[in-house]
């Protein structure tokens, strides 16, 4: 997968990347919490996929916003970066029009971008992370997480398609739970109709 240095020193081809603006927007309303009920409280669990580092913590909502509008503020601020910003900015301008005005606009692109640092963008080529620097190892790899309710790990969206909030440590998913509490209610329902 490719992260935003590859992007930025031009390992991506520009159709990726329009592909990756243009469909930027789901990625982001999907992530503006976490990966949907698996956002169980305003805290922001974060932890870097480097498979040698052990980095993992909590932030307040206001501690995340603080740190990624810090680094979006050093991203734009880089020479090496404008002609990125340029591009994206550019393209998001001229193919989402709709999305930017009114009340119910994302914003200017500037935000736009700004929102999609620690999360995600999903592409046809597959999910692109916007990963924040680590505090630990210092690789550009630190993202949005989940941390288990009931054992506190702290873990990376699961692949598992139905219950993307399962604890590789304990096995718990909140999202599982639901499903059970849905399907016996559903099943009280029929058994209360059948008498």
């Amino acid at each position: 997968m490719p992260n935003m240095d590859e992007i930025i020193s031009g390992h991506w081809s520009v159709k990726a990347l329009t592909a990756s603006v243009i469909l930027m927007i789901v990625g982001m309303v999907g992530s503006m919490l976490g990966p949907g009920e698996a956002a169980y409280s305003t805290d922001t669990p974060l932890k870097c996929m480097n498979p040698e580092c052990d980095y993992a913590e909590v932030l307040s909502l206001d501690d995340f916003n603080a740190l990624r509008d810090q680094y979006h503020q050093q991203w734009v601020a880089d020479p090496a970066n404008a002609e990125m910003l340029q591009y994206l900015t550019s393209t998001m301008t001229m193919g989402m029009p709709m999305m930017m005005d009114g009340p119910e606009g994302m914003g200017n692109p500037d935000d736009m971008i700004r929102f999609a640092w620690g999360g995600s963008m999903f592409t046809p080529q597959g999910e692109l992370p916007m990963p924040l620097p680590c505090p630990k190892c210092s690789q550009k790899m630190v993202l949005r997480a989940i941390q288990c309710p009931e054992c506190g790990e702290i873990f990376k969206v699961s692949n598992d398609p139905k219950y993307t909030d399962k604890c590789p440590k304990c096995g718990f998913s909140r999202q599982e739970e639901r499903y059970k509490e849905k399907q016996a209610e559903k099943k009280s329902k029929k058994d209360k109709k059948k008498k």
